[in-house]
């Protein structure tokens, strides 16, 4: 994470991140982030398509 702090949310379980923190996900792992102040690098390999994004608000 570049700046901020925030939630990760993944099946069963919720992680608090803050600046300097990574989390690494499995291959297919559902996730969401619930906070909006947040700057994050979230580099994808392979890369992902817009089709397996979805914003939620």
């Amino acid at each position: 994470m570049i700046s901020g702090s925030g939630f990760l949310k993944i099946p069963n379980r919720t992680e608090t991140l803050s600046e300097g923190d990574a989390a690494f996900m499995q291959k297919g792992q559902r996730s969401a982030w619930n906070e909006i102040k947040l700057k994050i690098f979230i580099p994808c390999i392979p890369a992902r398509t817009n089709e397996q994004h979805e914003l939620i608000k």
